[in-house]
This record gives structure tokens, C-alpha cells and sequence, in this order.
């Protein structure tokens, strides 16, 4: 191997353990962030959020949509869900494997979850699995954003594995209080077509 192209390997994997630590930073400060964020802020900003995507092209353009059941301190989606089944939309929500893998399996009521790891709401595994390719809409939790729809998830990389080479409207659902001025961001990375807030929908410039 030429010296140069070792030069390169070396800098590429210095600027990849770089991003890393920048985005270990950020996590862990907007992890603090969230904790002080108050039940009444995060209701009022979720039914502000919902409020939004009902209203827009992307929505009313989906037949299936891909959404996450809420956790802790996300952006609450249990009030989307029930007005999108009542829409006669088609319901997936993700089920996490093994090997950071993820798929989304069809959710039609409470009955179909059951408690997973940390008491997250999962889908049970027989659950009918719906391809990706019949996707319309995507909405992806995050732990923050910035403007340019770049999105900071939670460190294990389901998502972007799940969405990379994806067609489908991806919708990160933000609050306002974690909007960034920059996510660091590396080639795994998958953009998001729209970042939403209680403020209302930014869309990425492609």
C-alpha cells in the first residue's frame, strides 16, 4: 500500500473516532437536557407534533407508516397512532434483533405489544412483518436534531441500519429544546427528510 493511501486510512480513522466521541458528548448533554424536561412540555409538544405531520402532504399521502412507541422522554406518538388507525392507515412499529437489526411488524391495537427490553412497548415477534418497500412515511425518534435534518439517535444504530437505501419520508420527531445548531454526523449516518417540532416541519434541501 502506498504511503499516502495508509496516511489516508489513518486520517479517515482518526476523523471516524473524532465524530464519535463529539457525538458521545452530545448525548450525554442532551440526556441531561431531557431529564429536565417536564411531563406537560413534552404532552403539549407531542400533540403539537401530531398535529403537524396530520396536516401535512407526507401524511395524507401514506397508506403504511413506520412509528416508533414512545419511551421515556421521546416525543410522545401514542395520540398519532390512534388517530392515524382511525384514518385507516396501516400501522408498523419496530421490533429490535439481535446485531443492532431491526424490522417493522404491523400493529393494529394495545393488544399486539407486549413489555420488552427496559419496558419499551414491542411488537410480539409472530406479528405480521411489513417490507420496507411497502412503506410510505417513516417517523424516528431521536435524542436531538439540527436544521439540516441531521439526526442524533440513541447510539446503537438501529435505525440508520434500518433506513439505509430507503425510499420511504423519513420524519424525525424533535422538541424545539433539542434542536441544535450542528449534529455531528458520519457516513453512516442516514438524513432525515424532515425534522418536526412543536414549532412546525422542517424539510431538508437535497
Amino acid at each position: 500500500m502506498r504511503m499516502i493511501d495508509t496516511l489516508a486510512k489513518k486520517g479517515d480513522a482518526m476523523m471516524a473516532n473524532s465524530i464519535r466521541a463529539r457525538k458521545g458528548i452530545l448525548r450525554d448533554r442532551c440526556r441531561d437536557l431531557r431529564k429536565e424536561m417536564g411531563t406537560d412540555y413534552l404532552r403539549d409538544a407531542g400533540d403539537a407534533i401530531t398535529k403537524h405531520i396530520l396536516a401535512s402532504e407526507a401524511y395524507r399521502d401514506a397508506g403504511t407508516i413506520f412509528v416508533y412507541m414512545s419511551y421515556g422522554k421521546e416525543v410522545i406518538t401514542d395520540g398519532f397512532i390512534a388517530q392515524a388507525l382511525a384514518d385507516g392507515k396501516k400501522i408498523c412499529i419496530p421490533l429490535c434483533l439481535p446485531e443492532n437489526q431491526m424490522e417493522a411488524k404491523r400493529y393494529t391495537g394495545p393488544e399486539d405489544l407486549h413489555s420488552g427490553k427496559y419496558g419499551i412497548r414491542e411488537p410480539r415477534e409472530d406479528a405480521e412483518t411489513v417490507a420496507r418497500e411497502e412503506i410510505d412515511l417513516a417517523l424516528i425518534p431521536c435524542v436531538a436534531c439540527d436544521k439540516r435534518c441531521n439526526r442524533l439517535g440513541h447510539g446503537a444504530g438501529y435505525y440508520d441500519r434500518y433506513l439505509e437505501g430507503t425510499d420511504f419520508v423519513k420524519m424525525a420527531l424533535c422538541p424545539e429544546k433539542m434542536i441544535l445548531s450542528n449534529v455531528a454526523v458520519d457516513a453512516l449516518d442516514v438524513p432525515m427528510d424532515a425534522v418536526v417540532t412543536e414549532e412546525g416541519i422542517v424539510t431538508r434541501n437535497r
